[in-house]
């Protein structure tokens, strides 16, 4: 679900002579609802339908249209996408004459090197297709290079109408992703007349197919006498497809292993760590971490890893024998 808000306000206003009038505003929504399947690992179909306001001074129109599109990522490391958009033509009345959004047949490439840090893009949009007189056709092109693997992540693109140069830091936290991006526009078919753009985008998500572990308690001391005494680890997964096998790593603040877990399918939904190593020794008192991998059936791989809790004993039991003090 998607929703774009789009106006502006103290748009002047003026007669045929010139005459000043109340300045009105101008706004337009887009409500969209979109939904994407994969029916192969190698070709997806999606499509989405779109509820359309516009609001001119006094007057409003509403509007309803649909686009449809295919992703095909064979043979790898490419992929090809085809988009038509508004295949159900929106219609906007604001006074007596419809408004048509124009259908337009959008294609693109991509390739991706060097373990997917970089990325090559580019497309040919056909606007208008349907319509001869109004027919254009606008390429795009860009490239991304993740300076640090999915944090980091610089941009630069061409069109026929801007240059535009990006820098995006992201971050995943388990359930959810944060980041911010900005982008620099020049405007070079105005002879660079337009002053440049600046853009700041800010997001919080929390969809997408993820996997991350949820301990407690967060403070844990183990006594490996007492089997009830367990810290408590719910794995939270949501994977495109079935998983095939998986894989959870307890580390120590040096990254050292010190307890492994692994299996076929899906990972339990709740597991337990006593405290101890592979080996069955009580582990160090210090900051524990986890590492977490989910392979589908498909042969894609969710990872992450985060804290785990932090482990404090305070040692085996004991007696201490008093004795007089001998003359």
């Amino acid at each position: 679900m998607s929703l774009i808000n789009y106006g502006s306000e103290g748009i002047d206003s003026r007669s045929p002579e010139n005459y000043r009038y109340e300045t009105y505003f101008y706004a337009e929504n887009a409500l969209i609802a979109a939904y994407a399947y994969n029916p192969w690992q190698f070709l997806g179909f999606g499509a989405s339908l779109k509820l359309i306001t516009k609001n001119l001074a006094e007057y409003s129109g509403v509007g309803l249209g649909a686009d449809v599109g295919a992703l095909l990522k064979l043979p790898r490391p490419f992929s090809f996408g085809l988009v038509l958009q508004n295949l159900i033509q929106p219609a906007l009345t604001l006074e007596d004459i419809p408004e048509y959004y124009p259908r337009n047949l959008r294609a693109g490439a991509a390739v991706r090197l060097l373990d997917d840090r970089v990325r090559l893009d580019a497309d040919m949009v056909l606007t208008d297709f349907t319509d001869s007189s109004g027919r254009s056709l606008e390429p795009h092109g860009g490239i991304e290079f993740e300076l640090v693997p999915d944090v980091l992540i610089s941009r630069a693109g061409l069109d026929p109408n801007e240059i535009s140069l990006g820098l995006g830091v992201h971050k995943a936290w388990g359930e959810m992703a944060i980041g911010a991006d900005y982008a620099f526009l020049l405007h070079y078919q105005s002879g660079y007349t337009l002053a440049p753009t600046h853009k700041v985008g800010l997001f919080l998500t929390f969809a997408g197919y993820r996997v991350w572990i949820d301990a407690q308690p967060s403070l844990f001391k183990p006594t490996p006498e007492d089997k009830q005494n367990v810290l408590w680890m719910d794995v939270r997964l949501m994977t495109r497809a079935s998983a095939k096998r998986w894989q959870v790593l307890v580390k120590n603040g040096f990254g050292e292993v010190v307890r492994s877990y692994s299996g076929w399918d899906a990972p339990p939904l709740r597991m337990t760590w006593d405290g101890l190593d592979d080996a069955g020794r009580l582990v160090a008192d210090g900051h524990y971490y986890y590492d977490i991998v989910v392979v589908d059936k498909r042969n894609r791989s969710l990872h992450f890893s985060g804290a785990l809790t932090e482990v404090h004993t305070s040692g085996p039991k004991g007696t201490l024998e008093v004795r007089p003090q001998q003359q």
